[in-house]
């Protein structure tokens, strides 16, 4: 079951409750079919059966009541029915051969056999009576009707009543089991019927338990892989789509488990970096401290500075106006020294005549 896909397992009670039915109407109607041929045809005999007996009850009762007017009656009575009485016991004769053919039980032949013995018996009385009249012992002749022909009769008919007694049972009995043959025929197709939609709900139930139990393992795998748990592992020993879905998910769970490991290892190397981060991010805090403390001696220098800027400035206001007034000097100063050097150029064209003669006198 577990190498059926599913579609061939929900396909499969159906196929196979078609498959019974299909083959229980096709029995049912060529059993039925065949009940009825065989009880038309046994009918058929036992009523030909029937109707030989009855047709020879009845022409062996006439022949019988024409036997006895002819024993008990004058020489017209015996003329008249003499030739009816022939005919009558060859017609006897050719049912009472008919029925011997027919007969296919032992009881059937036993009770022939009874008929033929007491034929006998009423035949040879009634010869015996016959003979009697026509040696002209008339009172012995009804003497002997009386005491052996009717009783031979009598005896003669009951055993024959007996066998279409026996054939109406027959035909009873024929009809009854051809009855209780289709009865049964029924009682069959209803038992296989009530076994096919058993194990119809039996297959049912079965192929459900077979589809809900993975499934509801797999909701169930589903739900603690949704809490967290990825060590559930899924039966994948299943080839139809379940299996399929089973392989599916426990691929997942296992991609799911390498993928926290990634994320783990990733987290490690992230508290790694963070940690590295932290102690930078103290160092960096401390030089910070240490930065700022040099800023503050900054800028108390720089205040320093800028007093001392401003005081030079200060100064140098002062600076400028004395040298304002140093240019000025410088500036009369510079007038003097102009003069001073055109006093010196005189000086020197003098000292340079004066190199001249001094020449000149060397």
């Amino acid at each position: 079951m577990k190498f059926l896909s599913i579609k061939s397992k929900l396909w499969l009670p159906t196929l196979a409750i078609s498959v019974v039915l299909a083959l229980l109407s096709g029995f049912t109607a060529w059993r039925g079919g065949h009940l009825q041929a065989q009880f038309a045809q046994d009918t058929q005999a036992q009523q030909r059966k029937l109707e030989i007996a009855l047709q020879w009850s009845g022409l062996t009762q006439a022949n019988a009541t024409r036997v006895l007017s002819t024993l008990a009656g004058d020489a017209t009575v015996a003329a008249l029915f003499k030739p009816a009485i022939a005919a009558t016991t060859k017609r006897i004769n050719e049912l009472q051969a008919s029925l011997d053919e027919l007969a296919g039980t032992d009881e059937e032949k036993a009770a022939l056999a009874a008929v033929a013995q007491a034929r006998k018996r009423y035949i040879a009385a009634r010869d015996q009576a016959a003979a009697l009249k026509q040696q002209g012992q008339a009172e012995q002749a009804m003497a002997r009707l009386a005491s052996d022909v009717q009783p031979a009769i009598t005896a003669y008919l009951e055993v024959q009543q007996a066998f279409v007694a026996l054939q109406r049972q027959r035909s009873q009995a024929l009809s009854e089991a051809a009855e209780a043959s289709m009865r049964m025929l029924a009682w069959t197709g209803s038992a296989v019927t009530a076994l096919a939609i058993a194990l119809m709900c039996v297959s049912s139930a079965l192929l459900v338990r077979s589809l809900c139990r993975p499934l509801n393992a797999l909701a169930a795998m589903a739900t603690r892989i949704g809490q967290g748990d990825l060590t559930a592992r899924a039966d994948v020993g299943r080839r139809d789509e379940i299996g399929t879905l089973q392989q599916a998910l426990d691929g997942m769970t296992q991609s799911l488990r390498h993928l926290v490991g990634q994320m783990r290892q990733s987290a490690s190397d992230v508290s790694k970096a963070s940690d590295e981060i932290a102690q930078g991010s103290a160092d960096l805090s401390a030089r910070t401290e240490h930065t700022a403390a040099n800023l503050q001696q900054t800028a108390a220098s720089l205040q320093q500075v800028t007093d001392a800027l401003r005081a030079g400035a200060e100064s140098a206001a002062t600076a400028s106006v004395c040298a304002n007034s140093a240019s000025e000097a410088a500036q009369r100063g510079g007038e003097v020294v102009a003069r001073v050097v055109s006093t010196m150029d005189g000086i020197q064209s003098a000292s340079h005549r004066i190199e001249d003669i001094i020449g000149t006198i060397d």
